[in-house]
């Protein structure tokens, strides 16, 4: 009977917490923006649904450590150009982390700068 109750009650939450995604604008709690046009709509890690909008996956805040959730769509989509938290954006280092877990492989960000002088 508990069980019921508790799985009731989730199932409820996740249908709130994905009706208020879809209302949400581009800047979710959590937003992932592929390297590669992605082609579906919705992507689903663990139990939360991310909406794609105008090119950048959102979800809002959901129950995972912040490089959790970036690996999680780096491993599902392929590599990031960009992560946020709350419209914070993961920087150069923090990003490579998160995408050594992108499907089909880490994607080198090229760095702009003067050329690096040959080693002896």
């Amino acid at each position: 009977m508990i069980r019921s109750i508790i799985a009731g009650v989730l199932t409820s939450a996740a249908l709130l917490a994905s009706a208020g995604v879809s209302a949400q604008a581009p800047n979710g709690y959590f937003t992932a923006t592929p390297v590669n046009a992605s082609t579906k709509d919705v992507v689903m890690t663990r139990d939360t649904p991310w909406n794609l909008q105008d090119g950048v996956y959102v979800t809002g805040k959901a129950p995972m450590r912040e490089m959790v959730a970036c690996q999680m769509m780096a491993h599902t989509v392929g590599a990031l150009s960009s992560f946020t938290v709350e419209g914070k954006a993961f920087d150069e280092t923090a990003l490579g982390e998160c995408n050594g877990k992108a499907k089909g492989g880490k994607v080198a960000v090229a760095k702009a700068g003067p050329n690096p002088s040959p080693a002896n």
